[in-house]
């Protein structure tokens, strides 16, 4: 009975080993993708400055032409961040921001 009670503790030991290597080889992985974490966050800070910088456009041109299209900008900015360009661009031509004489 003691040779089957030592090769079941024997048998224990070996797979906790072995879920010890398989834990390591697993946070080992998720090391080394460090290059892929770092073009996501530099995404993310990408996003979030041109976000700002569409939300700090739409505020100077609140004044600049009719009413709904600077509502319709300043919403743009704030749901859409960085695409708000688009509409900037797009806008420019039918007057949007313009702060010429009427």
């Amino acid at each position: 009975m003691s040779s089957t009670d030592s090769s079941s503790s024997g048998s224990t030991s070996s797979t906790d080993k072995d879920k010890k290597d398989n834990t390591y080889i697993i946070y080992y992985g998720e090391q080394r993708d460090t290059l892929g974490s770092t073009f996501i966050a530099l995404i993310i800070i990408a996003w979030i400055i041109a976000g700002l910088a569409a939300h700090l456009t739409a505020l100077a041109c609140i004044g600049g032409s009719g009413f709904w299209d600077n509502i319709y900008g300043l919403l743009i900015a704030i749901l859409l961040g960085p695409l708000y360009f688009f509409y900037y661009y797009f806008m420019k031509n039918k007057g949007y921001c313009y702060y010429g004489k009427t």
